[in-house]
C-alpha cells in the first residue's frame, strides 16, 4: 500500500507546476538519457516524495498529540503542560503590561488635566477681557485684554515678564 500510496504521491509530484517540462531545479527532473537513467530519476523523484510525506506524516502526528493534550486539559482530563522558563517569561510580561497600562491611565489623566487648565485659562482671559471692557482702569493700550499670558503686555499695577 504505501508502495503505491508513493508512486502515486511521486506522479502527482512531477505533474505539478514545479516539475513542469523544462522548469524545476535538476534533482527533480529526470535525467536525460536512457532507460537507466530514466530509472535513476524516478528513484530520485521517488525519494524526494517520501521526504515529503514524512514531512506531513510527522507534521500531522504532532499536531495530533497537541490537539489531544489541548482537548484533554480543557475538559479536565490531562495535567495542564507547563515550562517553567516560559512561564516566568510569561509574568515577566504581564507584570511590564500592568506597568505600561498604569502609565497609559496616568498619561491620560494628565492630559485631562492639561485639557482643564487651558479651558480654565480661557475662560480667565474671557473674564478679564468682559472686565477690561466694563472697567477702565483695567484696559490695556490697545482696549483689549491680550490673548494668552506669555505675551509681552502687563495689566496694570503689574511688572511687565522679563522686566
Amino acid at each position: 500500500l504505501r508502495q503505491s500510496l508513493l508512486g502515486v504521491v511521486a506522479a502527482r509530484y512531477c505533474q505539478t507546476s514545479e516539475c513542469a517540462p523544462g522548469e524545476g531545479s535538476a534533482e527533480h527532473k529526470a535525467p536525460q538519457g536512457g532507460t537507466q537513467s530514466l530509472a535513476g530519476g524516478r528513484e530520485v523523484v521517488r525519494g524526494i516524495a517520501v521526504e515529503k510525506f514524512d514531512i506531513v506524516k510527522k507534521w500531522g502526528i504532532n499536531t495530533y498529540k497537541c490537539t489531544k493534550q489541548l482537548i484533554s486539559e480543557r475538559f479536565g482530563r490531562g495535567s495542564r503542560t507547563v515550562d517553567l522558563e516560559l512561564e516566568t517569561q510569561i509574568e515577566l510580561l504581564r507584570e511590564t503590561k500592568r506597568k505600561y497600562e498604569c502609565v497609559l491611565q496616568l498619561a491620560r489623566a494628565l492630559t485631562s488635566h492639561f485639557y482643564s487648565l487651558v479651558q480654565t485659562q480661557h475662560a480667565l482671559g474671557d473674564a478679564f477681557s468682559d472686565l477690561s471692557q466694563k472697567s477702565p482702569e483695567l484696559q490695556v493700550s490697545g482696549g483689549a485684554c491680550p490673548q494668552g499670558w506669555g505675551q509681552a503686555q502687563a495689566w496694570p499695577g503689574f511688572p511687565r515678564p522679563g522686566g
